[in-house]
């Protein structure tokens, strides 16, 4: 079993033991100054996987001969190592998903003061019981305050919603297009129809800020990809297609009760509308969004004088857009902050969950 070791910004007052998030399961242990993060690489999606995990723990506290006084579990009240968390009798602490994705890149960096993050993937339990995926905070490792996102969009079908990518694209278009969302679902289809319909009627459908559908909903209308057959293989094969060009996707951004949104929904219009290549299209989002984050990031700077932005989530394993993002944040006198011993994906997650749990 391989952990990293890594040494802490500051000293553990006591032993806390982080169960990670479920597509890649992984542990944190924090002790003293030092932090044990078993990066996860297999899903927690049943029982046998959860039983592995357990006695990987259990072996790995054993040979330290760590107790830990407290627990870490994601926010999401479905997640499976929950079932887990009591086995060990001490106090759990549950720990929102992308506030543990900021404070793990701030960890390893051994940032304790307070910074913009930008957190970006697929999936989070929000505090509104929202899907979080596309997140703006302020804040340090004692306390982080949400100030913005992408703009909520509708998401219809549960777990299908991450496969079949015509779904996120029907919920951000019927927003503000409902007959643009109509040409659409009749292209894809009667089920698309009936799915139009559900959202339509606030059937079986959650509001979502996820950067990861936003990808999957570009890449379904930029390369016709209509399904993921494994995780974010539409976003891998749209960051692979992208053709350097001068024009960009322009995001709009709204301020609403003292928070920034990022609306998508300009950009995907305009996709619709455009007659470039899929290579030009494919390059044009990427480089709209980063520009979006950018300018987000200048207005969040201005209100708060905060010139440190840390990245992290599975988003950025697109290494097209964080190498966009980075030059231009540093185009803009920002300092970055970003994964360089860890993966930016829910593989570390543990090892935010776990100094954010020092917090509560």
């Amino acid at each position: 079993m391989e952990v990293l070791e890594l040494t802490l910004p500051f000293k553990s007052p006591f032993p806390v033991l982080a169960l990670g998030a479920e597509m890649k399961r992984g542990f944190s242990v924090l002790t003293g100054s030092r932090a044990y993060l078993r990066i996860g690489k297999g899903p927690l999606n049943d029982l046998e996987a959860l039983t592995l995990h357990k006695e990987e723990i259990d072996d790995f506290l054993e040979e330290k001969g760590i107790t830990p006084k407290v627990i870490a579990v994601d926010a999401h009240p479905l997640y499976l190592n929950r079932k887990i968390a009591g086995d060990y009798g001490r106090k759990v602490t549950e720990v929102q998903h992308h506030r543990a994705h900021i404070a793990s890149v701030m960890a390893e960096n051994g940032i304790t003061d307070k910074v913009i993050g930008i957190s970006l993937d697929g999936t989070g339990y929000g505090d509104d019981g929202a899907i979080w995926g596309g997140e703006f905070f302020v804040g340090d490792l004692s306390s982080m305050e949400r100030m913005g996102h992408i703009d909520y969009f509708p998401l219809q079908g549960g777990d299908k919603a991450a496969t079949e990518t015509w779904r996120p694209a029907l919920g951000i278009l019927n927003k503000k297009a409902p007959d643009l969302a109509e040409k659409i679902a009749e292209r894809v289809g009667e089920k698309a129809l009936l799915v139009l319909n559900a959202i339509r009627k606030d059937i079986g459908t959650v509001l979502t800020s996820s950067a990861g559908r936003l990808f999957d909903a570009a890449a379904f209308l930029i390369l016709g990809i209509s399904e993921n057959t494994f995780e974010a293989e539409a976003p891998i094969k749209l960051e692979k297609a992208a053709e350097e060009n001068i024009h960009y996707y322009k995001f709009s951004i709204i301020e609403k009760d003292g928070k920034f949104l990022l609306d998508p929904f300009p950009v995907f219009r305009e996709i619709l509308e455009d007659k470039r290549s899929p290579g030009e299209k494919s390059f044009s989002f990427h480089y709209g969004l980063a520009i979006g984050l950018v300018e987000v990031a200048e207005k969040m700077r201005e209100a708060t004088g905060i010139k440190k932005v840390a990245i992290s989530g599975g988003v950025f394993q697109n290494r097209l857009l964080t190498s966009i993002l980075k030059d231009m944040l540093l185009n803009k006198n920002f300092e970055i902050i970003y994964h360089t011993k860890t993966p930016p994906h829910d593989g570390s997650l543990a090892l935010g969950q776990g100094v954010l749990a020092l917090q509560r």
